[in-house]
């Protein structure tokens, strides 16, 4: 009998790690707060979201969970801005983008 691989969910240390969590076609996966790279929803392992860590931002990899937290509202904070711009002739979708 073959069982089903597991599910894993998106856990709140990862940020420890410099990883948020976004929804893509109803999909959990982690995502890089400092480079903005989206992981495959497989790649929500520790040594995966670590590794990543080491590996493509070992400048930041001793950095405090603070400063991923902080780098986490700033991404959030440039991607409504770039909605705003790209959206800026329709009034009615920049509405509907502030409150999403």
């Amino acid at each position: 009998m073959t069982t089903a691989p597991q599910k894993r969910k998106y856990a709140e240390d990862y940020i420890n790690y410099g990883f948020a969590c976004i929804q893509n076609s109803g999909i959990l996966n982690p995502q890089c707060v400092v480079c903005n790279e989206t992981l495959s929803a497989d790649s929500m392992k520790l040594s995966k979201l670590q590794r990543h860590l080491e590996t493509r931002h070992r400048e930041h990899s001793s950095k405090d969970p603070s400063f991923f937290k902080r780098m986490e509202i700033v991404s959030d904070q440039d991607l409504i801005q770039q909605a705003l711009i790209n959206n800026s002739r329709s009034p009615v979708l920049k509405l509907h983008t502030l409150y999403l």
